[in-house]
């Protein structure tokens, strides 16, 4: 199994799953998760303070290949940053 560990949201009113990093780059990445769930076809990638949205391009068993459509950052809880 991956040592590295994102959540996985379904944004379908679920807690985000924890699931474990086997491959990841630019584009996409393959994941193995813990829990048995069907996911929607786009779901959210939380890794740390940024949230990918992403295409599940495939699912089988326990592992979803997704494909990241767009980086969104969240805002700054730094109080001196300015607003854009």
């Amino acid at each position: 199994m991956g040592d590295y560990v994102l959540q996985v949201d379904a944004r379908d009113g679920r807690e985000p799953m924890t699931c474990f990093i086997w491959d990841i780059s630019e584009a996409g990445a393959r994941l193995t998760y813990t829990q048995d769930a069907r996911l929607p076809d786009e779901v959210a990638i939380l890794i740390g303070n940024v949230t990918h949205r992403a295409r599940v391009v495939w699912q089988k068993g326990d592992q979803i290949g997704v494909e990241f459509l767009e980086m969104e950052e969240l805002p700054s809880s730094d109080p001196l940053s300015s607003p854009e």
